[in-house]
């Protein structure tokens, strides 16, 4: 698995794919709002490719579709902290699975929340005791097709009100609302052209 090193700690086996590399550009979204956390999605450009991986690593697919996934299994992965009460930090990836939730059941228990906004370029999932926490920010929920297949990333961690409640879900950005968006500022293809001239 993915383990985190530290590069003062000569007694770290880091993986031989192991390097630092920095980030030369971040794209936020330019309708990001920093109170509601609508449009919550940037694209982080590296200084340098990385091309050596481990052998179980896969590339995950945006989704782009209509879908909303209700009832449906999916994994969230991250380094944030497991427990609210304790901010302390794994030195491994840590996953878990959750239940991604209906829009009627997300737009209810947010409507309770005093100064919460959920609307319909977000998704949430809920498990009992089961949550991306503080600093799994960014994220990936993501899963797979019935009948196999490569996995594709359907959310991105953005907010919550309390990790792994019961009464609160965890609150991602709905990736099919930005696949555009994300595929146009990686490059993955040239953005729309000019509107022509009056």
């Amino acid at each position: 698995g993915v383990h985190r090193y530290s590069l003062a700690d000569s007694a770290s086996t880091e993986h031989v794919c192991s390097r630092n590399i920095g980030v030369a550009r971040v794209v936020l979204h330019p309708s990001f709002n920093e109170q509601t956390y609508q449009n919550d999605v940037a694209v982080l450009t590296l200084e340098d490719d990385a091309p050596c991986a481990p052998t179980d690593t896969q590339l995950i697919n945006l989704d782009q579709s209509n879908e909303r996934w209700i009832s449906r299994t999916a994994t969230v992965i991250g380094w944030g902290t497991t427990s609210a009460e304790r901010l302390s930090y794994p030195n491994e990836l840590h996953e878990v699975d959750v239940t991604v939730r209906s829009p009627a059941y997300c737009a209810n228990k947010f409507d309770r929340c005093s100064g919460c906004t959920y609307d319909n370029s977000m998704l949430c999932a809920l498990d009992s005791g089961k949550d991306a926490c503080t600093r799994d920010s960014g994220g990936p929920l993501f899963l797979y097709p019935f009948g196999g297949g490569a996995a594709f990333q359907i959310g991105i961690v953005s907010w919550g009100v309390q990790c792994a409640s019961e009464d609160w879900p965890g609150v991602y950005t709905r990736v099919a609302v930005f696949a555009s968006w994300i595929q146009q500022q990686a490059g993955l293809f040239p953005p729309p052209p000019p509107p022509p001239p009056p």
